[in-house]
Protein backbone atom coordinates (compact mmCIF):
# COMPACT_ATOMS: atom_id res chain seq x y z
CA UNK A 1 0.00 0.00 0.00
CA UNK A 2 1.10 3.67 -1.36
CA UNK A 3 1.99 6.00 1.74
CA UNK A 4 0.96 9.48 0.87
CA UNK A 5 2.75 12.42 2.65
CA UNK A 6 1.06 15.46 2.44
CA UNK A 7 2.48 17.55 5.74
CA UNK A 8 3.63 21.15 4.37
CA UNK A 9 6.77 20.80 5.99
CA UNK A 10 7.95 18.03 3.50
CA UNK A 11 6.86 19.85 0.44
CA UNK A 12 10.25 21.44 -0.03
CA UNK A 13 12.17 18.33 0.60
CA UNK A 14 9.79 16.48 -2.02
CA UNK A 15 10.19 19.23 -4.46
CA UNK A 16 13.63 18.68 -4.25
CA UNK A 17 13.57 14.99 -4.79
CA UNK A 18 11.48 15.24 -7.96
CA UNK A 19 14.38 17.57 -9.00
CA UNK A 20 17.23 15.51 -8.47
CA UNK A 21 14.93 12.77 -10.07
CA UNK A 22 14.07 14.43 -12.81
CA UNK A 23 17.77 15.61 -13.25
CA UNK A 24 19.21 11.56 -13.20
CA UNK A 25 17.04 10.40 -15.65
CA UNK A 26 17.72 13.24 -18.18
CA UNK A 27 21.40 13.28 -17.59
CA UNK A 28 21.35 9.23 -17.64
CA UNK A 29 19.61 9.06 -20.86
CA UNK A 30 22.05 11.83 -22.92
CA UNK A 31 24.89 9.43 -21.84
CA UNK A 32 23.03 6.20 -23.27
CA UNK A 33 21.60 8.35 -26.01
CA UNK A 34 25.46 9.86 -26.96
CA UNK A 35 26.32 6.05 -26.28
CA UNK A 36 24.11 4.76 -29.23
CA UNK A 37 25.16 7.89 -31.68
CA UNK A 38 28.66 7.11 -31.66
CA UNK A 39 29.07 3.39 -31.36
CA UNK A 40 29.45 2.94 -34.89
CA UNK A 41 32.67 5.29 -34.69
CA UNK A 42 33.69 3.58 -31.23
CA UNK A 43 34.24 -0.06 -32.99
CA UNK A 44 35.57 1.66 -35.83
CA UNK A 45 38.21 3.45 -34.30
CA UNK A 46 38.91 1.99 -30.86
CA UNK A 47 37.46 -1.66 -30.82
CA UNK A 48 38.34 -2.78 -34.28
CA UNK A 49 42.59 -1.60 -33.49
CA UNK A 50 44.90 -3.52 -31.88
CA UNK A 51 44.02 -2.91 -28.16
CA UNK A 52 46.62 -1.63 -25.17
CA UNK A 53 46.72 -0.77 -21.65
CA UNK A 54 44.92 2.96 -22.87
CA UNK A 55 42.50 1.33 -24.45
CA UNK A 56 41.01 -1.12 -21.97
CA UNK A 57 41.59 1.78 -19.61
CA UNK A 58 38.90 3.55 -21.91
CA UNK A 59 36.59 0.93 -22.17
CA UNK A 60 36.42 0.33 -18.46
CA UNK A 61 35.68 4.17 -18.02
CA UNK A 62 33.16 4.46 -20.36
CA UNK A 63 31.19 1.27 -20.01
CA UNK A 64 31.19 1.45 -16.16
CA UNK A 65 29.95 4.84 -16.88
CA UNK A 66 27.25 3.79 -19.04
CA UNK A 67 26.27 1.03 -16.32
CA UNK A 68 26.28 3.44 -13.70
CA UNK A 69 23.82 5.88 -15.72
CA UNK A 70 21.54 2.45 -16.31
CA UNK A 71 21.61 1.80 -12.44
CA UNK A 72 20.75 5.52 -11.44
CA UNK A 73 17.51 5.05 -13.97
CA UNK A 74 16.58 2.07 -12.37
CA UNK A 75 17.25 3.43 -8.49
CA UNK A 76 14.18 6.45 -9.90
CA UNK A 77 11.73 4.05 -10.85
CA UNK A 78 8.85 3.50 -9.08
CA UNK A 79 8.48 -0.06 -9.11
CA UNK A 80 9.27 -2.65 -6.40
CA UNK A 81 12.70 -4.27 -5.98
CA UNK A 82 13.59 -6.88 -3.76
CA UNK A 83 16.21 -6.11 -0.84
CA UNK A 84 19.10 -7.98 -2.66
CA UNK A 85 18.57 -6.03 -6.06
CA UNK A 86 18.35 -2.43 -4.08
CA UNK A 87 21.85 -3.92 -2.10
CA UNK A 88 23.44 -4.44 -5.26
CA UNK A 89 21.91 -1.16 -6.70
CA UNK A 90 23.13 0.81 -3.41
CA UNK A 91 26.50 -1.08 -3.57
CA UNK A 92 27.16 -0.43 -7.58
CA UNK A 93 26.72 2.91 -7.25
CA UNK A 94 28.91 4.16 -3.74
CA UNK A 95 31.33 2.11 -5.64
CA UNK A 96 31.98 3.23 -8.83
CA UNK A 97 33.13 6.89 -8.72
CA UNK A 98 35.83 5.63 -6.71
CA UNK A 99 36.92 2.99 -9.19
CA UNK A 100 36.20 5.34 -12.13
CA UNK A 101 38.30 7.30 -9.91
CA UNK A 102 41.14 4.86 -9.76
CA UNK A 103 41.35 4.38 -13.37
CA UNK A 104 41.39 7.97 -14.10
CA UNK A 105 44.35 8.48 -12.09
CA UNK A 106 46.17 6.05 -13.76
CA UNK A 107 45.26 6.85 -16.93
CA UNK A 108 46.40 10.50 -16.15
CA UNK A 109 49.28 9.13 -14.55
CA UNK A 110 50.84 7.21 -18.00
CA UNK A 111 49.76 10.91 -20.10
CA UNK A 112 51.58 13.17 -17.40
CA UNK A 113 54.92 10.48 -17.29
CA UNK A 114 54.90 10.45 -21.42
CA UNK A 115 54.94 13.84 -21.16
CA UNK A 116 57.82 14.14 -18.77
CA UNK A 117 59.83 11.26 -20.54
CA UNK A 118 59.86 8.69 -18.14
CA UNK A 119 60.61 10.79 -15.46
CA UNK A 120 60.92 7.90 -12.26
CA UNK A 121 60.43 10.67 -9.29
CA UNK A 122 57.77 12.02 -10.69
CA UNK A 123 56.03 8.75 -11.77
CA UNK A 124 56.69 7.89 -7.99
CA UNK A 125 55.21 10.79 -6.50
CA UNK A 126 52.02 10.55 -9.08
CA UNK A 127 51.72 6.96 -8.21
CA UNK A 128 51.86 7.65 -4.46
CA UNK A 129 49.28 10.71 -4.24
CA UNK A 130 46.91 8.60 -6.67
CA UNK A 131 46.67 5.61 -4.01
CA UNK A 132 46.84 8.05 -0.93
CA UNK A 133 43.57 9.67 -2.75
CA UNK A 134 42.44 6.27 -3.99
CA UNK A 135 42.84 4.72 -0.21
CA UNK A 136 41.04 7.84 1.32
CA UNK A 137 38.00 7.61 -1.09
CA UNK A 138 37.60 3.68 -0.55
CA UNK A 139 37.95 4.03 3.38
CA UNK A 140 35.50 7.06 3.28
CA UNK A 141 32.90 4.38 1.50
CA UNK A 142 33.92 1.76 4.05
CA UNK A 143 32.64 3.96 6.53
CA UNK A 144 29.57 5.00 4.76
CA UNK A 145 28.22 1.49 4.18
CA UNK A 146 29.09 0.20 7.62
CA UNK A 147 25.84 -0.30 9.30
CA UNK A 148 24.03 -0.28 5.43
CA UNK A 149 21.08 -2.50 5.29
CA UNK A 150 18.31 -2.46 2.50
CA UNK A 151 15.77 -1.84 5.02
CA UNK A 152 16.72 1.89 5.55
CA UNK A 153 14.88 2.70 2.34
Amino acid sequence: MTVVLDYPSLWPFISYNSLINHFIAASSTVVVYDWALTFGQEFELILSQRWSFMTVLYICVRYIGILFSVINILSILPVSITDVVRTMIWYIGIWTPVIVNGLLGVTMIARINAMYHGSKKLLIFLVVTLLACTIASGVMVVIENLDFSARKF
